[in-house]
């Protein structure tokens, strides 16, 4: 409070120090007011005691006011709360960090996560952006069927605060399943390659069989295309009543995958009357019930019904009437897929496929 005197005031304010220390050090700031005056210091240290009196000053002279003394209070600072949330959208090679972090007292500088494999000890740090209390980051180049480590994390002025560590493991890399089915010789000179190829988590860049005769060391190397899960390839120019072995391949990322070898034997002289033979499956593809005609045969005949791994679903028995096999075929219980019917008799032996869709 200032009272006038018989001089006029020119200025009015405060000084105020620390009371450890002298009025030489003190800090001058102005007041507003004329008799009763305030003023408001903004660079105070929390829980410090100071000094302070008001002051007039006129043209003779500056009068203070008596000494006194306050301590600042303590603000208590609220850390931020930070929630590690379990790892999302796992693959080989690649995984979706989670975090919630709710704000505090202090304002959040930068956050994030740290991670690293389970195994190590470095911790590496990702920043990210907080949107609407959360954080995500796409973690990628990561290495399959691995265990890994995360924790989410909020950085303020006074600390770092991190949530629970949460740990994952990427997806193991499946190779694809290849087989190889029984070939289909249809002449002294040629013959028909079947396999099967059931995709895993890689993409396959080629895919074909390795072929010789059996007689050989060296394999030949022959491409065919992927339709649905299969795949063919006609050998020509073929040795009449000579064995041979081939085998399905896929290739990889990873590398190649064989499937196991299966050997077959071109026709002879012997099985030249077969090329007389008419062999024909209706409807092909096939929903409930396909029908096999054979015209040219006699005798007993087997019929069996096998799947891509070879698996031998159904086995009929019949005989030829008049040079003619009929057979109707039941295919309503089976799965959409290839499958293999094989007509063997005494002058007979050959494999043809069927879509069941």
């Amino acid at each position: 409070t200032i009272t006038q005197g018989t001089e006029q005031i020119g200025a009015r304010g405060f000084e105020y120090k620390l009371s450890t220390e002298t009025w030489e050090n003190a800090i001058n700031i102005s007041a507003i007011g004329v008799n009763y005056i305030t003023a408001t210091p903004t660079t105070l240290i929390q829980g410090t005691q100071y000094d302070v009196r008001a002051y007039a000053r006129t043209l003779s002279d500056t009068i203070f006011g008596s000494t006194l003394s306050f301590t600042t209070a303590i603000t208590e600072i609220t850390h931020p709360t930070v929630s590690t949330i379990p790892a999302t959208a796992i693959l080989q090679t690649a995984a979706t960090l989670n975090g919630i972090i709710t704000a505090g007292s202090e304002t959040i500088t930068s956050q994030g996560f740290e991670w690293k494999v389970a195994s190590e000890n470095t911790w590496t740090p990702v920043s990210t952006t907080l949107i609407s209390g959360a954080i995500v980051h796409n973690l990628t180049g990561l290495t399959p069927n691995t265990t890994y480590e995360f924790k989410a994390f909020a950085t303020t002025a006074s600390s770092s605060v991190y949530g629970t560590i949460e740990s994952f493991t990427t997806l193991p890399i499946v190779t694809p399943v290849v087989v190889t089915n029984p070939a289909t010789p249809t002449s002294g000179s040629e013959a028909t390659l079947n396999g099967t190829i059931i995709l895993g988590s890689e993409t396959i860049s080629a895919q074909g069989f390795e072929w010789k005769a059996t007689s050989e060391t060296t394999w030949n190397n022959v491409t065919a295309t992927l339709i649905g899960n299969a795949i063919t390839h006609s050998l020509t120019d073929l040795t009449p009543n000579t064995a041979y072995e081939f085998k399905a391949y896929a290739i990889t990322e990873s590398g190649t995958i064989n499937g196991a070898i299966e050997s077959f034997t071109t026709l002879g002289l012997e099985d030249a009357k077969e090329n007389s033979i008419s062999l024909t499956i209706y409807p092909n593809p096939a929903t409930n019930e396909t029908r096999l005609i054979v015209i040219g045969v006699s005798g007993q005949t087997k019929i069996v019904l096998s799947d891509v791994q070879g698996r031998i679903l159904n086995t009929i028995d019949t005989k030829a009437v008049n040079g003619v096999v009929e057979q109707t075929i039941d295919v309503n219980n089976l799965a959409k897929g290839v499958y293999y019917v094989r007509i063997q008799n005494s002058n007979l032996n050959r494999t043809n496929k069927l879509i069941v869709k």
